[in-house]
């Protein structure tokens, strides 16, 4: 599945939350302002997890692989 920039911002605006999806699984990431410019993009998260909630240290885009599955 392909993120939908549009649809992200749509549901943001509304009240959701940033997050990382990995798998099945997905965390809210904090702070939101720190991770927004990366809003559907495939990305390297470094922090400390709470919960469901990463706290972002360091964040950075990632090239997928077109043999590895999102």
């Amino acid at each position: 599945m392909t993120p939908d920039l549009k649809c992200i911002r749509r549901c943001v605006k509304k009240g959701s939350k940033y997050g990382l999806w990995s798998g099945d699984k997905a965390y809210e990431l904090e702070p939101q302002t720190k991770v927004m410019q990366f809003a559907a993009k495939n990305v390297k998260v470094t922090g400390a997890m709470s919960g469901e909630t990463i706290r972002v240290a360091a964040i950075e885009t990632v090239e997928m692989h077109a043999d590895r599955k999102p």
